[in-house]
């Protein structure tokens, strides 16, 4: 599951780089709250973050990302008297064991 926050640039020119910081933060608590133990969650850089989802299904992996992209879009982060909205865009991409990992 590949993951962009949609408003990161706008968290951080409205309410600075410490309300963005903090943003990230909540944004990968929610993450590590939502897998599971055999599953791995990164931030590739900027605002961009990926799930690897192992031992799964393509429909229960859809169905996970869904779930997980209805709780981030529904995060916001309170940051001086503010309600900062999180948005988040999802990409879901299944792989198996004999896939190349550079085609992945």
């Amino acid at each position: 599951v590949i993951i962009d926050l949609d408003n990161f640039k706008a968290i951080n020119d409205n309410h600075g780089h410490p309300a963005g910081d903090c943003a990230l933060r909540l944004v990968g608590q929610t993450l590590r709250e939502d897998i599971r133990a055999m599953d791995s969650a990164a931030r590739l850089g900027g605002d961009e973050f990926v799930l690897l989802l192992s031992h799964t299904t393509k429909r229960d992996a859809a169905s996970r990302a869904q779930r997980l992209g209805w709780k981030l879009n529904n995060l916001a982060l309170a940051w001086e008297g503010d309600i900062v909205p999180i948005r988040a865009s999802l990409g879901l991409k299944t792989f198996g064991g004999s896939d190349d990992f550079d085609m992945i």
